[in-house]
C-alpha cells in the first residue's frame, strides 16, 4: 500500500485510459483490476463461481514458491528416470520398470498422482477461474516468503518419510520461474486472519496425514473467511481498521435460533449486504488508484493514514477525486436516480465525504441501469460459495452456520499440539479467525464438548478446559447395532439425536454413507468370498463383499470417527482380526491396516512394528506390472504367494499343494469356460 511519505496524485489521462472514455467524455467501460485487484472474480453471467478448490491447490502450492510446473507425461518421467547414470536396469527388465514407474506416479488418464506435496504443487489447475482464485489466496491470506519457509520445512519432511523410488521420481520434475508479473498482486485489504492462517496452515503442513485430510478445508475456510473480512472492512470506508475482525456472528447447526440473536442481526444479513456491493467497491477503488506511474496502491485505510499525514492533504485529495468523479458521473447518461445525488459534508473530512459520493454514484448508477445483471453477477461469485457457511432458519432466513465439521476442525486448528486450552481462550482463537459467536451458541458449544469430554471442569469455574485427546463419551444408552444397513433409516437412531443426542450426529452420517456404498456397484466385488460367482435375472454378475479399496476406506473413515467422536468403535481385538484377513485376501505388504491406523490417530497399533512388509511398494509395483504383461490377475496371483508363504514351514508339501489347489479351482477363474462349454453342448 502507498506510503504516507508518497505524494498521491490522481491523473485524468490514467482515468481515461483505463475505462475508455469517449474524447467528449460521455461515455466509458467499466473495467477493475488494472490498477487495484481486489478480489478474483468476473462481472460475468457465463462463468460459474467456484465450489470446489481441490483442482486448485497444485496451483496454490506452486505459486507460493513462485514457480510454475513444467507439465510431464509417464513416458518423459520414465526417460528421464532410464537416462540417469545412477539407473541400473536389468537386461530385458526395461518394460517392466516402466509399468512400475505408471503404476506408482501416474492415474489412467497419465496424470500425476499428487502422492506427497511436491507432486501436489505439480498439478495443473487447468480453470482460469480456478487459477485467479488461486492467485489471489497466495496474495491475500499470508506472507508469501513466510509460507515458502513453512512448505520448505513440509518438503523435508516428506523426502524423509519418502521411499527412494519416490525420492528419486521427484528429484526429476521440473518447475519454471512464475509468470505472474511483480506489482500486478491482488491488495490484501485486512490483516486480521493473516497471522492466523500462517500458523494454521505452518500446523496443516507439519504431518503427511494433516495436509492430506485438512489442506483443502483449510484455504476453503480461509478463503471465506477473508473475503468476508474484507467485504465488511469496505463498507466501513476510511473508518476501516486493517487489524481487527468486524465481529460476524455465526450459530450452530442444531440449535435454535431467533431474529432476537447477533446471529441474525449480525450474521449473514450484514455480511450479504457488503457483499451485494463489492463491484461498486472494486470500481471505485480501480478509480481511487489512477495516479501517476509509479505510485503504489491505495486502499481506504491508506487513503486516510495519507489525508493525515500532513496539513491541507485533506482539502488537496479531496479535489482531485472530485475531478475524476465529476467524470465519471458525466459519462453516465443513462441513470437519472443518480443525478439526484448530491454531496453531503462528513465529520471525518473532505476525502471520506468525497470516496462516499464516488462510491454512491458508482453504486446507484449500477443498481438502477442494464448493468444491473453484470453487477450482481459479480457478487454472486462469493454468495454461492458462502452457502457452504448458510443454512435457512425458517422466518429468520438464511444465517452463519457452523456444522459439527466445521466446528471439530475449527477446535483441532485453534489448539493444536497444546494439551489444554481454557474455554474462553478457543472462542477468542474463533474470533481471531473471524467466528464470532452469541453467549446462547457459547453456551451449545460447552454443552457440545461436554458430551465429547472434552471439558475438564474446576469445581470452582463454570468455564473449563479443552482437552482434545480425551475423546470418550459417557452414557450407556443401547440401542442395537447402530451401522445396521437393513433398515432405510435407523428411527431409534434418529430418535436420539431429535432428544438432544448431537454426538451421535456423525455416527448417523457415517451409516448413511455406508448404506450408499454398499448399493455402489463399484465398491463390491463381483465374487463371493469363496471364490464363486452367479449371474442375476439380468445376465449381470452379482455382488459380493466389498473391494479391497472399498474396506480400506470404510475403515479409515471408521477410525477418523473414532478419533472425532471418542466413541471406542472398534477394538484392538477387531482390528487384529480384520488385519490377519487382509493378509489372507490378498494384502502383500501386510502393513495396510497398521498404517491407516497410525495415519489416521497419530499412533501405532502394539504389534505395528511385528507388521513387517514382505514386499515394498516398488516390489508389489513390479508384481502388478508383471501380471499385466502375462495377463494374469494380480488377486489371484497374491493369494497364492500368501498361501505358499503361510505354508512354508509346513515339512508336509501336501498342504501347500492343497491350498494352492483350493485357489486354482474358485468358481471365477473356470466360470467363461464353463459357460462357454454349455453353450456349446450338443
Amino acid at each position: 500500500m502507498l506510503s504516507v511519505s508518497m505524494i498521491y496524485t490522481l491523473s485524468l489521462d490514467s482515468f481515461n485510459n483505463t475505462f475508455a472514455v469517449k474524447e467528449d467524455g460521455t461515455k466509458l467501460t467499466h473495467r477493475s483490476g488494472k490498477r487495484f485487484k481486489l478480489f478474483p472474480f468476473i462481472a460475468n453471467n457465463n462463468i460459474e463461481p467456484v465450489m470446489d478448490l481441490s483442482g486448485l491447490v497444485g496451483r496454490y502450492l506452486s505459486q507460493i514458491e513462485q514457480k510454475e510446473p513444467v507439465s510431464i507425461t509417464p513416458e518423459e518421467l520414465i526417460q528421464k528416470l532410464k537416462d540417469d547414470d545412477e539407473t541400473e536396469i536389468e537386461l530385458g527388465k526395461e518394460e517392466i520398470f516402466e509399468q512400475v514407474v505408471r503404476h506408482m506416479f501416474f492415474d489412467r488418464e497419465g496424470k500425476i498422482r499428487p502422492i506427497n506435496l511436491r507432486m501436489l504443487a505439480q498439478t495443473p489447475c487447468e480453470e482460469s477461474n480456478e487459477c485467479r482464485l488461486a492467485d489471489y489466496l497466495v496474495d491475500v491470506l499470508g506472507d508469501v516468503d513466510t509460507l515458502k519457509r513453512h512448505m520448505a520445512s513440509a518438503s523435508e519432511r516428506v523426502d524423509a518419510q519418502s521411499n527412494a523410488l519416490e525420492r528419486f521420481a521427484a528429484s526429476k520434475l521440473e518447475t519454471i520461474p512464475s509468470s505472474r508479473k511483480t506489482g500486478n498482486e491482488y491488495q490484501r485489504i485486512t490483516n486480521a486472519v493473516k497471522k492466523k492462517f500462517e500458523e494454521d496452515f505452518e500446523y496443516i503442513l507439519g504431518a503427511r496425514n494433516r495436509t492430506r485430510d485438512y489442506l483443502i478445508p483449510l484455504l476453503e475456510f480461509y478463503y471465506f473467511s477473508y473475503t468476508a473480512q474484507t467485504a465488511l472492512q469496505l463498507n466501513r470506508f476510511l473508518d476501516g481498521e486493517r487489524s481487527k475482525c468486524v465481529p460476524l456472528f455465526f450459530c450452530l447447526e442444531w440449535e435454535k435460533t431467533s431474529q432476537n440473536r447477533r446471529c441474525f442481526s449480525e450474521g449473514w444479513n450484514t455480511l450479504q449486504d457488503a457483499v451485494k456491493r463489492i463491484f461498486a467497491h472494486a470500481i471505485t477503488l480501480e478509480i481511487l488508484n489512477q495516479t501517476e506511474e509509479g505510485t503504489p496502491p491505495v486502499d481506504y485505510i491508506s487513503l486516510q493514514e495519507l489525508t493525515n499525514c500532513a496539513p491541507g492533504e485533506d482539502h488537496r485529495i479531496a479535489e482531485q477525486i472530485k475531478v475524476l468523479t465529476d467524470a465519471y458521473r458525466k459519462a453516465i447518461s443513462d441513470c437519472p436516480e443518480m443525478a439526484e445525488l448530491a454531496r453531503k459534508d462528513s465529520p471525518d473530512g473532505e476525502v471520506a465525504a468525497e470516496v462516499r459520493f464516488l462510491f454512491e454514484s458508482i453504486r446507484v448508477q449500477f443498481e438502477n441501469t442494464v448493468r444491473n445483471r453484470p453487477y450482481s453477477s459479480y457478487a454472486e461469485k462469493f454468495e454461492e460459495y458462502s452457502r457452504k457457511y448458510l443454512k435457512r432458519r425458517g422466518r429468520s432466513g438464511m444465517m452463519l452456520n457452523l456444522s459439527e465439521e466445521t466446528l471439530i476442525f475449527l477446535t483441532k486448528i485453534c489448539i493444536k499440539d497444546q494439551e489444554k486450552m481454557r474455554l474462553n481462550d478457543v472462542f477468542a482463537e474463533f474470533e481471531a479467525r473471524g467466528v464470532f459467536l452469541d453467549n446462547h451458541s457459547k453456551t451449545e458449544i460447552m454443552h457440545y464438548y461436554e458430551k465429547l469430554n472434552l471439558i475438564e471442569k474446576k469445581s470452582d469455574s463454570v468455564v473449563g478446559q479443552v482437552d482434545k485427546d480425551n475423546m470418550k463419551v459417557t452414557g450407556n444408552s443401547r440401542f442395537g447395532c447402530w451401522i445396521c444397513t437393513m433398515v432405510k433409516e435407523d428411527k431409534s437412531l434418529k430418535n436420539f439425536i431429535d432428544h438432544g443426542a448431537t454426538e451421535l450426529i456423525p455416527l448417523r452420517d457415517f451409516r448413511n454413507w455406508l448404506v450408499e456404498l454398499r448399493a455402489n456397484p463399484d465398491a463390491r466385488d463381483y465374487r463371493r468370498r469363496n471364490g464363486s460367482v452367479y449371474l442375476t435375472s439380468s445376465g449381470d454378475f452379482g455382488r459380493g463383499p466389498f473391494t479391497m479399496e472399498a474396506r480400506k476406506e470404510i475403515l479409515r473413515r471408521l477410525l477418523r470417527l473414532q478419533v472425532e467422536t471418542g466413541f471406542e468403535l472398534i477394538t484392538l481385538d477387531e482390528l487384529k482380526m480384520i488385519d490377519k484377513l487382509w493378509e489372507d485376501e490378498g494384502d502383500l505388504s501386510r502393513r495396510s491396516l497398521v498404517e491407516i491406523y497410525a495415519e489416521v490417530t497419530g499412533e501405532k497399533l502394539p504389534w505395528d512394528n511385528y507388521r513387517k512388509a514382505k514386499y515394498d511398494e516398488g516390489t508389489v509395483a513390479l508384481i502388478h506390472a508383471l501380471c499385466d504383461k502375462h495377463d494374469v490377475p494380480f488377486d489371484l496371483m497374491s493369494k497364492l504367494m500368501i498361501a505358499v508363504d503361510n505354508s512354508k514351514f509346513y515339512t508336509r508339501s501336501a498342504v501347500a499343494a492343497k491350498n494352492v489347489e483350493r485357489i486354482l479351482n474358485e468358481g471365477w477363474l473356470h466360470f467363461e469356460a464353463i459357460r462357454e462349454g454349455l453353450n456349446h453342448e450338443d
